[in-house]
């Protein structure tokens, strides 16, 4: 065991006694500092080391098992309230509900190849399949169109054309069903049979197709194949009208006009004849000009529209227009009169086999023009009333009767002329009629 030192606190020296300095005598030196440290501040501090280590460890555990308990709490509230309160806005503490609701989630897959994710070969392979799929049917509408037509080396055969349209029909193509409906509406290949047309019609009509729409229309309004419907009539045609398709936009308008199917609306029917009309299409273009005749539907009659409607209409071939352009140059309808035009579109008409207007053309030549545009010819005026004739033309056949009863470039035969008045009379003709009374 050491000895105690002790310094002395005179002349500092060190000493072993603990009464005087053993050099100077100075009474009650203290112990040293080395002595301290060594015997009693690192025994000491050992002991208290000891003491802090002991009580730190049992408190570490104790701190750690309290922070696991509130942290199990907060988590088991956020969790609850995760349904009942929106992350946008809401209680959100350093996102934590957020990174919660995400690790509740399965990871989306991702394909790692490039900056964008690419089609699976699954895929690929079914958009593969699809479009040869399209083009093997579109292959078999083809075939059919080469023996419609007889082209690409293939000879004119309906009865194959519609073998190849009844393929590609029976897999959905459109235009392959619009093509079997027509052949069966007009045995064409096939033995006609409205109600398989217009079972074709209608599947065709059902996936758009405008001209299949306008054909169910006709066959609901004429009542073939199926029974007759206006309203649908004019429900399908609106379908096609509303597409472009200038047939039924002209069919429209005139349903529109007569209210057959539909409530009669005169500005609705020249609305839809002149979408038509605007599309070069004839029939339409008459009934748009008949419109402006009669002031009917348009903002004001105008016979100057008119003309010029008609005119459009008479100079693609449309009867019914030449006929009205006779009348109109005939006596100045919206028009200067003139006779000459007046006879070219008679001529025009009747040249179409046109009953009505070889009629007149047989009766202009009867009496002839003044003028110079029509020199009188009874042979002529004959011929034509005969062409009419032909046709069951009520007023031809009274002026046949007549050119028998007169002997007007025939030979005068009484019997004839009852003959062709009493056909006239059947059919109401009034002037026959009187002839026949005169003659019994």
């Amino acid at each position: 065991m050491k000895k105690e030192l002790y310094e002395c606190l005179r002349c500092k020296q060190k000493t072993t006694s603990h009464s005087t300095c053993e050099y100077c005598g100075y009474p009650n030196p203290k112990k040293t500092w080395d002595y301290q440290v060594e015997e009693v501040i690192k025994p000491s501090a050992s002991f208290l080391g000891k003491i802090a280590k002991g009580i730190t460890d049992h408190y570490k555990k104790l701190i750690f098992a309290g922070l696991a308990i509130v942290a199990l709490v907060f988590l088991v509230f956020i969790v609850a309230s995760d349904n009942s309160e929106p992350i946008e806005g809401g209680f959100d503490i350093f996102g934590i509900r957020a990174w919660i609701r995400r690790g509740s989630q399965p990871a989306p897959k991702t394909v790692d190849v490039g900056e964008f994710p690419q089609e699976t070969d699954a895929n690929q392979e079914n958009e593969e399949t699809v479009e040869a799929t399209r083009h093997y049917v579109e292959s078999l509408y083809q075939r059919g169109l080469n023996f419609l037509y007889g082209r690409d080396g293939e000879m004119l055969s309906y009865e194959r054309a519609i073998d190849w349209f009844r393929q590609a029909a029976g897999h959905g193509h459109r235009y392959a069903q619009m093509q079997l409906g027509f052949m069966y509406e007009n045995g064409k290949g096939v033995t006609r049979n409205y109600t398989q047309a217009v079972y074709w019609y209608r599947r065709a009509a059902n996936q758009g197709h405008g001209r299949a729409q306008t054909y169910l229309g006709n066959m609901y309004e004429d009542g073939r194949g199926t029974s007759g419907n206006l309203t649908q009539a004019a429900y399908w045609y609106r379908r096609a009208a509303e597409q472009g398709h200038v047939d039924a936009q002209n069919n429209l308008g005139a349903m529109y006009r007569d209210g057959r199917g539909i409530t009669q609306n005169f500005i609705q029917a020249a609305y839809w004849y002149r979408q038509a009309a605007e599309q070069d299409n004839a029939h339409a273009q008459f009934n748009l000009g008949q419109a402006y005749l009669a002031g009917s539907g348009v903002a004001q009659q105008s016979y100057a529209q008119a003309i010029y409607w008609h005119r459009r209409a008479a100079e693609q071939g449309y009867v019914y227009a030449q006929n009205a352009l006779w009348s109109a140059y005939l006596i100045g309808n919206g028009t200067t009169q003139n006779h000459f035009q007046a006879i070219y579109w008679l001529r025009r008409a009747a040249e179409q086999n046109n009953d009505v207007a070889q009629a007149n053309l047989g009766r202009a030549y009867r009496i002839g023009c003044g003028c110079g545009a029509i020199t009188q010819n009874q042979t002529q005026s004959a011929y034509w009333y005969r062409r009419a004739v032909e046709q069951n033309f009520a007023s031809a056949q009274y002026y046949l009767g007549m050119s028998y009863e007169l002997g007007l470039e025939v030979a005068q035969n009484l019997d004839m002329a009852i003959y062709w008045y009493t056909r006239a009379s059947m059919q109401g003709n009034e002037p026959s009629q009187a002839a026949l009374d005169r003659l019994s």
